[in-house]
């Protein structure tokens, strides 16, 4: 079976402050037909990068070439490998007819800012929610919010399609969008189910 690889020029902007700009950068691809979003995806972890507020690539090129074990990509046979074959869900509409989405599915729940100082102290990699709001939409200060970002902790909010998938097993990524910032870092989010 014939391998391939993307080529690109790549910037990313960090929500924290600061940018990144790769130039011929390449990784590994399981098709020679992966659209630009996903290549911005499969770069930004593989590189194991967190709070991207946003990814530009350029001068894309796909080619056939022997996998070089991208992390995360088709040949990577480490323990943080995406699972192989299976299909992508889509977990995040958003709630914005600007982001291409129709709709969204809010929960009726939220963190508590106890819970997000838990999460804090056991050291969580990102947090997600299925609600609009992380916080208590009535609490306007966003106590579980602040206290997450504070100690680096990337918040997710309104996904959807969580139903879909297994208990463990699926590898999250979560893409920012190519729009102008609305005051917050829109994202999308979706998750590779195992074969």
């Amino acid at each position: 079976m014939t391998e391939h690889r993307a080529s690109f020029d790549a910037t990313i902007k960090f929500s924290n402050g600061g940018d990144l700009t790769a130039h011929g950068f390449r990784v590994d691809v399981p098709s020679p037909d992966m659209d630009e979003d996903d290549i911005a995806a499969l770069f930004v972890a593989s590189l194991g990068l967190l709070m991207t507020d946003s990814v530009t690539l350029a001068n894309v090129e796909i080619f056939a070439e022997p996998h070089k074990g991208t992390r995360g990509g088709p040949s990577d046979h480490g323990r943080r490998r995406p699972p192989a074959g299976g299909r992508l869900v889509l977990l995040h509409t958003g709630d914005d007819a600007r982001f291409g989405s129709p709709a969204y599915a809010e929960g009726r729940h939220f963190l508590t800012q106890a819970g997000a100082a838990w999460l804090a102290e056991h050291d969580a990699a990102l947090v997600g929610i299925d609600a609009l709001n992380i916080d208590d939409t009535a609490d306007r200060q966003r106590p579980a919010h602040t206290l997450l970002l504070a100690a680096g902790i990337p918040v997710v909010e309104h996904l959807t399609g969580l139903e879909q998938l297994p208990p463990t097993g699926a590898w999250f990524t979560a893409v920012p969008l190519r729009i102008e910032k609305l005051g917050t870092n829109p994202v999308r989010a979706f998750a590779r189910l195992p074969g």
